[in-house]
């Protein structure tokens, strides 16, 4: 980290919250889905590609897809 760099804080920060949201909603039911954001997409890449898409880079799309149909559905900029 460099001199005023915050990503350690900031990774850490979010893997606690993380944490906390798995503990209380071990089985996916209510505030977990909140970390659902691009999955669906992103496992429907996974299998398509065979699985060698790795599953954070499917995510990661799945989450550009969700922001981009959002955006086209006037949810968001």
């Amino acid at each position: 980290e460099g001199k005023g760099d915050k990503t350690g804080e900031i990774v850490a920060a979010c893997i606690r919250l993380k944490s906390r949201i798995v503990e209380e909603d071990e089985f996916d039911n209510g505030a977990r889905q909140l970390l659902n954001l691009g999955h669906t997409f992103g496992h429907a890449i996974e299998q398509k590609s065979g699985f060698e898409t790795p599953h954070g880079i499917a995510v990661a799309i799945g989450c550009a897809m969700a922001a981009r149909a959002a955006a086209s559905l006037g949810i968001c900029e």
